[in-house]
């Protein structure tokens, strides 16, 4: 739909990039609705990068979207995608979306809603992964970055999530202050790090002020720099965890409770600096 005009194109299984180039090289400046039938099973690589005029998707019968589907979509406030089971890296990055439903969702690639910065509510009941970005050839896996800079986000509560296979899943989340992964056996290190940087790109804080309560009882290695610097948190359920990494907690200032029952190992200054701690 664009300027008040329908443009109907038969697609069956993916939609492409491709597609919409067939429809005129003018369309994704114009683009302001997707309305998907049965036919369409997937969103192809790059499908709608750049349509900043999108406003709604529906894509009733699709289970997979592929990297940088709706990258740069930054009208998009509405999305009806009830059977996707797998977002990959950058899927939604940049987008305008306020709420997103994804009651089949079980994996999310690197950087999937990274600057949605408008993102208020998440509800993804049976996500279970949170993938990081390409290991390196040593295997070593980086950046999740899943939700960085989602600013407006403040809870998320993730019932089935089992593992985030990189670090600092919401990096510069900076108004979220309440997280709930219950069934998470590794949430990654940095998770909740948020940083300043200079013109030149080079770090020069790092802080989280408004996180209050974690919820990560079933993690067994709380990992480096996990939860540093987060000096508005005051209370972890993290009672399955064996090991603490160093600077795990360090400069979490209002940290009052922390189970820690079964912790075997403690890292180097993982508590430096808990000046409220009352309990562990």
């Amino acid at each position: 739909m664009a300027d008040g005009t329908c443009v109907k194109k038969k697609i069956v299984g993916e939609l492409s990039s491709d597609s919409l180039v067939e429809l005129g090289e003018d369309l994704s400046s114009r683009l302001a609705a997707v309305l998907c039938d049965s036919n369409v099973s997937s969103i192809g690589l790059c499908a709608f990068i750049n349509c900043e005029n999108l406003k709604l998707v529906s894509i009733p019968e699709a289970t997979a979207i592929s990297s940088g589907a709706f990258v740069r979509t930054s009208s998009l406030k509405s999305l009806y995608c009830p059977k996707v089971e797998a977002v990959e890296s950058n899927g939604f990055q940049q987008t305008g979306l306020e709420r997103v439903s994804m009651p089949n969702l079980t994996s999310l690639g690197y950087a999937a809603f990274m600057l949605a910065t408008r993102l208020k509510s998440v509800d993804m009941p049976k996500l279970e992964t949170m993938e990081g970005a390409a290991a390196d050839e040593e295997g070593a896996v980086f950046d999740a970055l899943t939700f960085a800079y989602c600013e407006s986000l403040e809870s998320i509560s993730l019932p089935s999530l089992r593992t985030i296979g990189g670090e600092a899943a919401f990096l510069n989340c900076v108004n979220l202050k309440y997280a709930s992964f219950p069934k998470a056996s590794d949430i990654g290190a940095s998770v909740f790090l948020c940083q300043e940087e200079d013109e030149d790109g080079y770090v020069t804080a790092t802080w989280q002020n408004s996180l209050v309560y974690v919820n990560v009882q079933n993690v067994s290695e709380i990992k480096e720099s996990a939860f540093a610097n987060c000096r508005g948190l005051k209370a972890v359920d993290a009672f399955s965890a064996i090991s603490v990494g160093k600077y795990a907690f360090a400069a979490a200032l209002q940290l009052e409770h922390l189970e820690l029952p079964n912790v075997r190992t403690i890292g180097d200054n993982a508590f430096d600096s808990c000046l409220s701690l009352k309990s562990a």
